[in-house]
Parts: C-alpha cells; structure tokens; sequence
C-alpha cells in the first residue's frame, strides 16, 4: 500500500480525536442513542426497530443496522461514550482510506490521495463524524455506496450487485435521506447493468427485511410514518434538516476538487495541501464547542457532590435528556446507587427538588431567581 494512504490515514484520526472530551458534543440525540442500547439490551425495545427517525414522528423508526453495529463497543466499553468516540474516529480513518481506494480503481490515484487527504483533514467533516450519532456515518455510507457501485460495475459477479443493493439498504439505518442514494443506485444499475438489477434488489429487500418483517406483523407501521415524512418535506413540518441531506454531498464536493487539483503541476499542488493543511490545523487549534462532554461532566459531578442517600434535581428550560445517561453512568461509576437519582423535567414544576439544572448551569433552590 502506498505509504502516503497510512500518513492520511493516521491524520484522519487525529483530526477526529485530538481534544476529544473538548470537541465532542453530548447532545439529547446522544443520550438517546445509549438510551436505545440500555433498552436493547435489557429487552426493552423490539430488535427489529432502530431509532426513532425523526422527533415528533412516532410511527417511523431506522433500520436496526446502526444500532446492531454499536452494541459492541458499547458492551467492550462499558457505556463510556469515549469509547464512541474512537469508534467513529476509526469510521472516519476507513472513509478516507476506501474513498482513495474508489477513485483507484476509477485509474487516478493521484486524485484518490488528494481527495483522501482533504477528506481526512477538513475539519467540517472531522466535526460531523465526531459527534455520536448515525446521521455522522452519512459520508462514509456514501463513500461507501460509492465504492461498491464501483467495483461491482468492474466484476459483473451477481454477488457483487447482492452486496450492493445491500449495503445501500443498510446505510438507510443511518439516516432516511440515504434513500436518495438508494434511488441512484437503482436507477444506474437499471440503465448501465440491466441483467443484475434483480440483485440489486435482492440485497435491498436483505437489508430492509428487520423492517419489512415488523410491519407485516403491525399493519404497516413504518410504512405510514414513511409516507407522513414524504407528505411533510414539501410541506410546513420538515422533521429532517437540509444539513442531513447535505452530509452526502461532502464526499462528491471532495471528489470534485481533487479531480481538478490533480491537474496541478506537482510542486504547485504540494504547496497548496501545505497551506491548505496548515489551515485545518489551525482551525482544530481554535475550534471550540459548548457545551460538550468535558462541560457535562463537571456539571454532572458537581450534582453528584451534593449526594445525600440520594438526590432530587430539576431541570427546567431544557431536558434532562443532555444528561440523564451520563449522569447514571457516572454514579454507577463512584458505587451510588442510581436508582436513587429523582428527576424532575420542565414540564414538572411542582416538586420538592433541591438542585436545579437551567442553562446548563447547577443552583439550589434556594438561589433567587
């Protein structure tokens, strides 16, 4: 392997881990995400479901793939959400690596290098993979897809297009603006590969079957929250971000610029990627994020210091949902019993608690407003 493709590499996990407790954002989303696995594994959720799709879209869930996936490292760390944290920098590591692995087998390693290398270094894109979600593994998906339309188109095996189609269902589970790939997908293998679209969408069905099975047996669940989801992205209610779809262009918009840039004379180009990785690093030098984990946790502690067989908080002006799962595990962590952690949400606002959580900040109730 070329040893430029190891250097690349090595810096795709440096931009995604360096500081990380400082960078890394522990969101609601988050917590809901260990949520799910605590549930899963507790035999609380049905193993056929992901995560809920969308906020304020009950009757439409992800394919399980995402989750099935981050059991492991869950269970190998513990719950510890830095645990997460290396996982997705070591996503980010394979991204870059079978993003120049594609435009290889396209003829230009040159332009794989290139696109690698500013796939692992733009700090935009190290920031999305960073955060703890499956909405962060839409480029590598992508790249993904990508790379296996590519080889499948090269090795015309019916396995490959199998792979194909099933890969591009299992990266729905990451987010449903992955249909539009989908829809690609099919779409080329049906113009440009006619004889293996019958593979494409044996591997689909594979890949969608969690999915198909649960609603065959509850009326269609999914599907109806599927269809409210379409109806409302051409309406007034959007559940999903442009951003989420937006995620998918990253990998193309890198692809792009470093198939011009390889047009570069060498010495040229070599001082561009100087400047330009002096750029990112400096960026990643002053980027900062609040509140993120590092913040949590001292808030977190400094609940935990108030212990008194026991304690009751309020949070108010904002869910407990950006600490509940940290605020457990920690606990659990200094031997307390965390089944004696009351919580009180906004919505609660007679009760007898002794410490409040508003702006993400810890006073006692007898703190004047």
């Amino acid at each position: 392997m070329n040893l430029s493709i190891y250097a690349i590499m090595i810096l795709a996990v440096f931009f995604r881990f360096w500081r990380v407790n400082e960078l890394m954002v522990f969101s609601g989303e988050t917590n809901n995400l260990f949520y799910y696995l605590t549930s899963y594994l507790a035999g609380e959720k049905p193993w056929l479901l992901g995560l809920e799709a969308a906020q304020y879209v009950h009757h439409l869930f992800h394919l399980p793939w995402y989750l099935w996936t981050m059991i492991l490292p869950f269970v190998l760390g513990n719950g510890n959400p830095l645990v997460f944290a290396v996982f997705h920098a070591l996503v980010g590591m394979v991204a870059a690596y079978f993003l120049y692995r594609t435009l290889t087998l396209l003829g230009s390693s040159r332009s794989g290098l290139l696109a690698a290398f500013g796939y692992a270094a733009f700090l935009p894109i190290a920031n999305v993979e960073r955060f703890i979600s499956p909405v962060s593994f839409v480029p590598f998906g992508t790249i993904m897809t990508f790379y296996f339309l590519v080889l499948s188109h090269q090795r015309q095996k019916f396995a490959w297009f199998v792979l194909l189609g099933f890969w591009t269902g299992i990266v729905v589970s990451f987010h449903y603006a992955l249909l539009l790939s989908a829809v690609i997908v099919i779409g080329w293998v049906w113009l440009r590969n006619r004889k293996f679209f019958p593979a494409v969408i044996v591997g689909l069905i594979l890949a969608f079957s969690p999915l198909i099975i649960f609603d065959l047996r509850h009326n269609f669940f999914n599907l109806t929250g599927l269809w409210f989801v379409a109806r409302s992205l051409v309406g007034e209610t959007r559940p999903y971000g442009s951003s989420h779809f937006l995620y998918q262009v990253y990998p193309a918009a890198v692809i792009f610029v470093a198939a011009l840039a390889s047009r570069l004379p060498k010495k040229l180009l070599a001082v561009i990627c100087g400047i330009f990785l002096l750029i990112q690093f400096r960026e990643l030098s002053l980027y900062e994020v609040h509140p993120n984990l590092k913040d949590r946790y001292q808030i977190i502690n400094e609940l935990l210091s108030q212990w008194d067989n026991g304690i009751t908080i309020n949070f108010r002006g904002q869910s407990s949902f950006d600490y509940a799962y940290l605020l457990r595990l920690e606990a659990g962590k200094k031997n307390l019993d965390s089944n004696k952690i009351v919580i009180y949400e906004p919505w609660q606002p007679e009760n007898n608690a002794g410490l409040i959580v508003e702006n993400d900040r810890v006073r006692f109730d007898r703190e004047t407003e």
